[in-house]
């Protein structure tokens, strides 16, 4: 028996919002920090820039956002992380999404400057 994919509920609110207002083009690698399950980046983001990332504490959302598709564990775009210390090179994304997420983190001028590396 096959497992089914989960299915798949568009984001509302800010996300599309957001997408729309980053300005988006297809050399762009995005990273969405606070991602939960990456539907704003398969919804909005899939098929417009030239790959996405996410990062999120909650680690049922982190394997429910993979899930989607078929990842080695190294390349599953969505990782577990907190937003203070992200697992990503300097200055490897064009744009970043950071929406109802610096509320909740432990230190949120570290967050900034983890963003802006």
């Amino acid at each position: 028996m096959s497992k089914s994919k989960p299915k798949e509920i568009p984001p509302a609110g800010r996300g599309p919002f957001a997408a729309k207002l980053a300005r988006l083009n297809e050399n762009d690698v995005v990273l969405n920090v606070g991602c939960f399950d990456g539907s704003l980046e398969r919804i909005f983001l899939r098929g417009k820039v030239k790959a996405y990332y996410g990062v999120d504490t909650n680690m049922t959302a982190i394997k429910k956002a993979n899930s989607f598709e078929s990842y080695a564990d190294n390349d599953a775009p969505f990782r577990f992380s907190a937003a203070e210390k992200l697992p990503f090179a300097d200055a490897m994304f064009d744009k970043v999404f950071c929406l109802d997420t610096l509320e909740h983190v432990e230190n949120e001028a570290q967050t900034l400057e983890e963003i802006s590396r």
